[in-house]
């Protein structure tokens, strides 16, 4: 499997996608870069010690990861080559909840 980088670089050459490539700004790339190296290491690489997640960086990270999340599983064939109806209804009703939820945080003080 390429590294996450890798494949965030390649969601960005339309020789490679089996549809169209997501619009994404150069600030809206480094914010997903943010997400695998500020975050995802973070709970990949656990060490007991004290922890925390800098809720900062999610008002301008999570909206982008959502929105590309459902942007590559609507529009390109091999994310979703067994999704049934179902998984596609639940992964609907998913990013509705998600979206909801996130809209909370950010008008939480």
């Amino acid at each position: 499997m390429a590294d996450y980088n890798v494949l965030l670089e390649r969601i960005g050459k339309p020789e490679l996608m089996e549809g169209p490539v997501p619009e994404l700004s150069a600030e809206d790339y480094r914010n997903l870069q943010r997400l695998n190296d500020n975050l995802r290491r973070q709970f990949a690489h656990f060490h007991p010690t004290g922890w925390g997640i800098e809720l900062n960086y999610m008002p301008n990270i999570m909206p982008i990861a959502l929105n590309l999340f459902e942007f590559l599983t609507t529009t390109q064939g091999r994310p979703n080559i067994h999704f049934t109806e179902e998984h596609r209804a639940r992964m609907t009703k998913a990013l509705a909840q998600a979206r909801v939820s996130f809209e909370a945080f950010k008008q939480t003080p």
